[in-house]
């Protein structure tokens, strides 16, 4: 009888125990989604931790595909991309069987272009309307420098600035509101590596000024940096760049960025 009885509760027993079975291997297999820290930051904390993400970047060397969609049409193909702190640049664009189309040099105060499509070179100040004219964007040097690394640059005097929880459980949005004409930023990035996401431009009431997406991230050896970014402004002109080779900080000379052109190519002086 105490067998029959044993019996009895072990066979009770046995769909309990399945199931306490098939919780266990759920929590093995399943792998944790990251959760937001218990407590976020403080907005000021976060614009302190993403600036210094930003000025960690003291130059870079990137390398692989790009798309470019502007006002002197489409250009796309491989590139090569080195930049210096703030606002020091060189772009190359390699098109089908290795052949040129574009080389772009700034010291952050010149720039030069160099159009083989044209056979013509342009030489004037490196201004947000010269930029705008070969880059498709209506953009600082300083600007498009963070934004090839996955950073945006946040002015002080921000006379609003909110932190919360974002539209997913493992990002925090950050916005910041500005007066005398500045366009409000707002900011999706991760709290625990402070990588940026997503990122707008716009002023109040208007549709987006500018609209970044970063994505692929590489580990570097302070931050996590995107091999993938995409710009798209409120005219539908995009920049994307996917990239197989990326290097922060590495060494570079500075006559990487001195403004020259061949000899015997028509220039035409940009204002």
């Amino acid at each position: 009888m105490k067998s029959f009885r044993a019996r009895s509760k072990l066979i009770c027993l046995l769909p309990a125990l399945a199931c306490l079975g098939f919780l266990l291997s759920s929590c093995a297999t399943t792998p944790l989604r990251p959760s937001l820290p218990a407590m976020l930051p403080t907005a000021s904390q976060a614009v302190e931790r993403l600036n210094e993400r930003r000025l960690f970047v003291r130059s870079f060397i990137m390398q692989g595909e790009i798309s470019l969609q502007g006002d002197r049409g489409e250009i796309s193909g491989e590139h090569l991309i080195r930049g210096a702190y703030p606002n020091k640049l060189r772009a190359e664009i390699m098109g089908p069987f290795n052949r040129p189309v574009m080389l772009l040099i700034s010291d952050g105060q010149w720039l030069a272009v160099l159009d083989y499509r044209e056979n013509k070179a342009f030489l004037g100040q490196a201004s947000r309307r010269n930029l705008e004219r070969f880059v498709g964007l209506n953009l600082s040097l300083e600007r498009i420098y963070a934004l090839l690394t996955g950073s945006m640059d946040l002015p002080p005097g921000a006379e609003n600035i909110r932190l919360s929880p974002g539209p997913s459980p493992d990002l925090a949005q950050l916005k910041l509101a500005y007066v005398g004409g500045m366009s409000n930023q707002e900011l999706l990035f991760d709290p625990h590596s402070y990588s940026l996401h997503k990122a707008w431009l716009q002023r109040q009431g208007e549709s987006p000024e500018l609209e970044a997406s970063f994505s692929d991230f590489q580990k570097g050896v302070s931050f996590s940096y995107p091999l993938k970014v995409e710009l798209k402004d409120r005219s539908n002109r995009t920049l994307m760049l996917a990239c197989d080779s990326l290097k922060i900080n590495p060494p570079l000379d500075s006559e990487v960025f001195t403004p020259q052109l061949p000899k015997g190519v028509p220039v035409e002086i940009l204002p």
